[in-house]
């Protein structure tokens, strides 16, 4: 009988440590649950000296490209950009193309029949450098994920090509509204990594990617940087400054996004699997350079 009375209290013991035991994982997942949902989010304030800082970041290494905006659209919106950038614009066209500006000035060409031209000149000719910089950027992309056995369009793969596009951009410092966010993009994953899980950090395409920024913290509360046109802004607050784009007969136009006609289209959500580590991103510059040299070996040799 007492080993009976023995074992039965046994099994009642082991039944209340599993009760327990599972009591206590019930407990933690409750807590994990609430710890998550008390998580403080970033302050707005926070969001927005981050996305400055990409914004600046961005535009210090973009210095032309096909998309930039026509005078026409700096002298309407100076209120808007907090600055007229139209004598600055004008400056820049006039040293760029100052054989040509010369030449219509004394053919008694009217100033802004000659900005119109030099506008097309300079969208054309930056058009095709653009074009250029991508298809490098993808030739170096497809080799090293070949080279790396990676899948080109596995997350990873996807910022490996990312990252390949943006050595290309630094190198040449010309690109689009692409170019400029993809840059800011990386600047935020590279410089505040230990607030990337709480920032809902994307790469956000107006009309899928007429135009192209990068939005930090909640949907509802979304702050935009676009570098393309130098502004940062709560969009909740200013939404009048998120543009879309077109561009038809030569001319670049962007108007104010209409939520009733135009769509916000996430096109890269920052993700842990698609992070490359600055060795990686290291690697991937030095066969960068190696892929250069090969291509153009005569570059790297001394005369005979």
């Amino acid at each position: 009988m007492e080993l009976e009375s023995s074992h039965g209290n046994l099994l009642i013991w082991k039944r209340l440590c599993f009760t327990l035991y599972n009591f206590e994982q019930i407990v933690y997942i409750l807590y994990s649950v609430l710890i998550n949902d008390m998580a403080i989010p970033m302050k707005t304030s926070e969001l927005l000296e981050i996305a400055k800082e990409a914004c600046a970041y961005a535009r210090e290494h973009i210095k032309q490209g096909e998309t930039t905006p026509r005078i026409k659209f700096y002298k309407k919106s100076a209120a808007l950009l907090d600055n007229d950038l139209t004598s600055v614009r004008k400056e820049e066209l006039k040293n760029k193309y100052a054989e040509r500006y010369n030449q219509r000035k004394s053919a008694g060409y009217y100033e802004s029949s000659i900005f119109h031209n030099l506008q097309y000149l300079d969208r054309v000719a930056l058009a095709n450098e653009v074009a250029d910089i991508r298809k490098q950027a993808d030739e170096l992309w497809m080799a090293f994920c070949a080279l790396k056995g990676v899948e080109e369009d596995s997350t990873r793969g996807q910022s490996i090509r990312r990252h390949c596009l943006e050595l290309c951009v630094l190198e040449k410092k010309i690109g689009n509204c692409g170019e400029f966010a993809t840059l800011a993009f990386h600047y935020i994953q590279k410089m505040y990594p230990e607030q990337l899980e709480e920032m809902n950090l994307t790469v956000l395409g107006v009309n899928i990617n007429r135009h192209v920024v990068v939005s930090l913290g909640k949907d509802e509360d979304r702050v935009i940087c676009d570098p393309t046109l130098n502004l940062v802004f709560e969009l909740n607050k200013e939404p009048e400054k998120l543009h879309s784009f077109s561009q038809s007969r030569g001319k670049n136009t962007y108007y104010p996004y209409n939520p009733e006609f135009d769509t916000l289209n996430p096109l890269v959500n920052y993700s842990p699997e698609g992070m490359l580590s600055r060795e990686e991103i290291e690697e991937l510059n030095q066969f960068k350079i190696e892929q250069s040299q090969a291509v153009s070996p005569s570059s790297t040799l001394g005369k005979n």
